[in-house]
């Protein structure tokens, strides 16, 4: 024998036993329904967004987190290292570092 939350005894082909009843277990299915699909697209939108600023980390050299000072200290130390003018061939890596810096300094 099942009863519901209102203590009425349910039928075995029933879920509920009343109309509120039912109108509760409604509203609770939209609303798991609902919470899932927000939590499945919030999870799909902020991953690339961390992943990005890890792979800035490593491309400067740093290990997150840090401060405006460090990583723009770290910016200047690597620029002169791998700037074009200093290194030929080195064109891309300067260009990945300058794109770097400035993601991870426009997240501040």
């Amino acid at each position: 024998m099942y009863f519901c939350k209102r203590g009425k005894r349910l039928s075995v082909n029933l879920d509920y036993c009343c109309d509120a009843c039912f109108q509760e277990q409604k509203t609770n299915r939209i609303n798991n329904k609902f919470n899932n699909e927000y939590n499945n697209a919030k999870i799909i939108i902020e991953e690339p967004y961390v992943y990005e600023l890890n792979d800035d980390y490593k491309t400067l050299k740093l290990i997150p987190p840090q401060t405006f000072k460090e990583i723009k200290k770290q910016y200047r130390k690597l620029a002169l290292k791998y700037h074009p003018d200093k290194q030929t061939g080195n064109h891309d890596k300067f260009i990945k570092i300058t794109d770097s810096y400035n993601r991870l300094i426009a997240s501040f």
